[in-house]
């Protein structure tokens, strides 16, 4: 009766195993990010008198792990982890010139979101989903700047490296091969500033956003 009772048991959980497994899909992605809602605050030049600034768009590139699972139907969560190069062309400028200056820094993003699967055909899924992120910039900030005299790099230590965010946006997943071909499109807004540490003092230096376009594979474990 023992072993009965262990043998049910154990092929209980194995039937349950099988059961979620068929839920998770596993997959990476390739990511452009267009700097939309990414820009400078007045400190970025560290307060120098007689020194503006202008920021302008920049395009950086990054990637993403990411797995999802289906605990209701069609209903989901998804986690990632999203590396970026961020960074910020700017130039600075007084009334005799105006210099070329960029900052940048590396981020891995941390994104916990609900999914929805909306089954268009046997091959073609299209997912929108939303949920908050937790960016954790890597490292000190970089200022790089070009002049008539050439170029110069500055390290700067980064306070409070800590962005809160949210993420919201679709993709659409098209059945190839053991998997799927993902093409992923979103917006990641962020709620606070970053901000740096110069001579003891701290500036708010930007504000982050990013529009991201990825291109990904899938497939179901």
């Amino acid at each position: 009766m023992k072993k009965l009772t262990l043998t049910t048991i154990l092929l209980l959980f194995a039937a349950s195993v099988s059961l979620y497994a068929q839920n998770f899909t596993v997959g990476a992605r390739g990511i452009m990010q267009i700097g939309v809602g990414t820009y400078l605050e007045d400190d970025a030049a560290f307060r120098i008198p007689g020194v503006g600034i202008d920021s302008q768009t920049t395009i950086d590139w990054g990637g993403a792990a990411f797995a999802k699972w289906n605990f209701i139907g069609d209903f989901g969560v998804q986690a990632e982890v999203v590396y970026i190069h961020n960074s910020i062309d700017w130039l600075a400028y007084t009334a005799l010139n105006t210099n070329k200056a960029n900052y940048s820094c590396n981020s891995i993003t941390i994104p916990l979101m609900l999914v929805y699967d909306i089954h268009l055909s046997s091959f073609i899924t299209v997912s929108p989903y939303a949920g908050g992120a937790i960016m954790f910039v890597l490292g000190d900030l970089i200022l790089t700047s070009t002049s008539g005299s050439g170029t110069t790099t500055s390290e700067y230590k980064t306070k409070d490296p800590i962005i809160w965010g949210i993420v919201a946006g679709a993709n659409v997943a098209l059945s190839l091969g053991p998997g799927d071909v993902v093409l992923d499109v979103r917006y990641h807004p962020t709620f606070n500033d970053l901000y740096a540490i110069k001579d003891g003092a701290t500036y708010d230096i930007c504000h982050f956003g990013g529009l991201q376009i990825g291109v990904g594979y899938q497939f179901a474990l």
